[in-house]
């Protein structure tokens, strides 16, 4: 009896936060309704200006190679590298490529191509899950580099951080080779109904991210609007403080919502600091292309938990190679000109040196739970879409 008791009263509890949640966020949002629309607007314009030229032609390129022979061609080239290096099937070689030059969901949509066809199993899925989200180049040079930075050197020496974090991260990650996987016998369309099929589904993608990356730049505004986020910064500040004030803090959270708004805030910071947090929020990507990730497959085939924890691993690992980079004076005198601020020095080795201390903790979470030592069905098949969202 006083465990049914007890049973009752934590779902009348639940119930209660969760009805006090949903009225506290209504009220806000009724209450702050024009600081979010300006939010939201902004995050539009950054779609219009950045996510949609950058992402939209990897999203048809990725389409047709899942419904065309050119996955095929295009994988034949890393089939040694992923059978050596990642421990996977030859057939992944199209999504290990646009995994790393598409653009974060690019590389989760051509995943969820070959799950969908049969092609490779959960497992090889779940895995390719770990080190296949990652920014494109032409946003990673282009855009934070020399639009953000003003120079070509920060934005390479950001690009080879965060590849290098996902090649280790998947040499980590990788179990037993898999067995030769039999897949269905495949009939590719014609190169024009694919290209249509593609674009249409490119198109579906874009309108999805999109709508993620304005519903998180409203939430930032939100929470700056309404104080939550200021008082935060100042709590962790005191709680962890470091030389770059709350400006750190605040650029942290916000990189943690969205990845573009979180650069942007980092290149206000002093150095070697801006380049290190840059290169971990790029790697982690923040939770709205965790979002746009999960969007791409029916059902995820990790938990989003474990997913999560394989972001987090990439971005520390990223922010150690990052301040490896900045502090052997790889990006040249350009970069390191670019990234000169007068301000009070210090700070990035204690914040490198905790980050690498979660890094390695979500490294080894990650190899003993993809590497089969669990077996609960919501990690090796994951939740829906929809529930986790």
């Amino acid at each position: 009896m006083n465990n049914e008791v007890m049973q009752k009263l934590c779902r009348a509890g639940r119930t209660a936060v969760g009805t006090g949640l949903a009225a506290g966020i209504a009220w806000l949002l009724l209450s702050r309704s024009g600081a979010v629309a300006v939010g939201i607007r902004e995050g539009l314009a950054t779609c219009g200006t950045v996510v949609i030229p950058s992402l939209f032609p990897f999203l048809i390129f990725s389409g047709l190679l899942g419904s065309t022979e050119l996955g095929e061609w295009l994988a034949a080239p890393l089939r040694p590298l992923c059978r050596c290096l990642f421990h996977l099937p030859p057939e992944t070689g199209g999504a290990v490529l646009m995994g790393a030059i598409g653009g974060y969901p690019a590389g989760a949509r051509a995943i969820a191509s070959l799950l969908e066809s049969g092609r490779i199993s959960h497992t090889t899925a779940r895995r390719m899950l770990c080190f296949c989200v990652n920014a494109g180049p032409a946003f990673v040079i282009s855009t934070i580099g020399v639009a953000l930075y003003g120079s070509f050197s920060v934005g390479a020496g950001l690009l080879a951080a965060h590849l290098g974090a996902s090649v280790l991260v998947g040499a980590f990650t990788a179990g037993a080779r898999e067995e030769a996987h039999s897949p269905p016998l495949r009939r590719y369309r014609p190169l024009s109904t694919a290209l249509v099929d593609s674009v249409s589904g490119a198109a579906r993608s874009m309108l999805t991210i999109c709508a993620f990356v304005a519903a998180f730049s409203g939430m930032r505004v939100l929470l700056l609007e309404s104080g939550a986020l200021p008082r935060l910064c100042t709590g962790l500040q005191r709680l962890w403080p470091v030389p770059e004030g709350t400006a750190f803090y605040t650029a942290l959270i916000r990189g943690l919502l969205e990845v573009t708004d979180g650069c942007m805030a980092a290149a206000s910071l002093p150095r070697e600091t801006a380049f290190v947090l840059t290169a971990f929020l790029l790697s982690f990507g923040g939770v709205s292309v965790l979002f746009q990730t999960a969007s791409a497959f029916g059902q995820l085939p990790m938990s989003f938990g474990l997913f999560f924890f394989s972001r987090l691993a990439n971005g520390c690992v990223a922010a150690c190679l990052a301040y490896g980079i900045y502090r052997c004076g790889l990006l040249g005198e350009e970069a390191g000109a670019a990234l000169v601020r007068p301000v009070m020095g210090g700070g990035a080795a204690g914040i490198v040196g905790g980050l690498t201390l979660i890094g390695m903790c979500s490294i080894v979470l990650l190899t003993v739970v993809i590497g089969g030592i669990s077996t609960k069905n919501e990690v090796a098949y994951g939740k829906k879409a929809d529930e986790m969202i």
